[in-house]
Parts: C-alpha cells; structure tokens; sequence
C-alpha cells in the first residue's frame, strides 16, 4: 500500500511540474505575441532597415561622407524616440542602423542584394510597417539621397520602387 501511494505521489508531483512549464511556457509565447501586437520594434529591425538605407545611399556605386552624416543625423533626431527597444548592450536599438549601414559600406556588399533583402523582410514583416513608419522610412531615405549634390537617377528609381513597396500591403 505505501509503495502504491508513493507512486500516485510522483505521479501527481510529475504532473503539476509539467502543468507549471506549461503555464511558464504559455506565459513566455503570450508576451512574444504582445510584442509582436504591440509592434514592439527590434534590432532585427533596425538591422534591416540599415540594409535599406545602406542600398539608397550605394546605389551609385559611391557612398559619400554626406550620406552617413545625414543618416547619423535623422538617427539621432527621429529614430532615437520612435520606440525604446534596447540592444544586447543595453543601447538604444536604432543605433544599429548606424553599426550595420558601416559594417555594410565596410563589406562593400550590392545595394540592389541589401534592397531585396529589406523588402523581403518587410513583406514578412509587415506589422511592424504602419503609416507612420513607412513614412519616417521614406524621409530616412530621401535626406540620404539628397545630402550630396541632389538625388540621381539611380537614387530616384530605387527611391520610387521603396516607395510603391512600402504602400503595398502584405499580410
């Protein structure tokens, strides 16, 4: 009879431990899933956004001191307060568009490979793409193309083809 009950004894201890990493595990995918609700902005993010304004600003072949300077400006004056999102350092997050955008310059990678690769993330993405966003996106994009000696030709299509991107709604 004692050997019986402690038997039902683990049976129930086992049981409730795997109720308990059920609950914590239900509460760890319940928050991922108001993150994403709540379009809680990450690094990837940022990292991706970087690749986008890494293509305008490579897109001629040549990226000029003026580009980087603009990008570090609206960085530091819009992208800083869009969200408080932190990275692995404990840094605002939308500094890696600025971290990436040189890592990128450094690999001398294509613009037109970092573009798709940004539309492809922003098709997977969508949530995170509201009106302001995309908005904030376009005038990211535009003061880098027009910070050294106007924007030209190559500059306008991309800029044109981002813009029709980001009005296309993906699900």
């Amino acid at each position: 009879m004692i050997s019986e009950l402690k038997i039902q004894y683990i049976y129930k201890k086992s049981i409730l431990i795997y109720i308990i990493l059920k609950i914590d595990y239900e509460l760890y995918f319940c928050k991922y899933k108001l993150d994403v609700m709540y379009k809680k902005l990450n690094t990837n993010f940022y990292k991706n956004v970087a690749k986008l304004f890494y293509a305008i600003a490579a897109v001629d072949k040549v990226i000029k001191e003026e580009e980087f300077t603009a990008l570090k400006k609206i960085v530091k004056k819009e992208w800083l307060t869009l969200d408080e999102s932190e990275d692995e350092y404990s840094t605002d997050a939308a500094y890696q568009i600025e971290f990436v955008f040189e890592g990128l310059q450094f690999k001398g990678l294509d613009a037109y490979d970092c573009y798709n690769e940004f539309i492809e993330y922003k098709n997977k993405h969508s949530y995170f793409f509201t009106d302001q966003l995309n908005s904030l996106i376009m005038k990211t994009a535009d003061k880098i193309a027009s910070s050294y000696a106007g924007k030209n030709k190559s500059e306008l299509i991309m800029l044109a083809k981002l813009d029709l991107n980001l009005k296309t709604k993906t699900s």
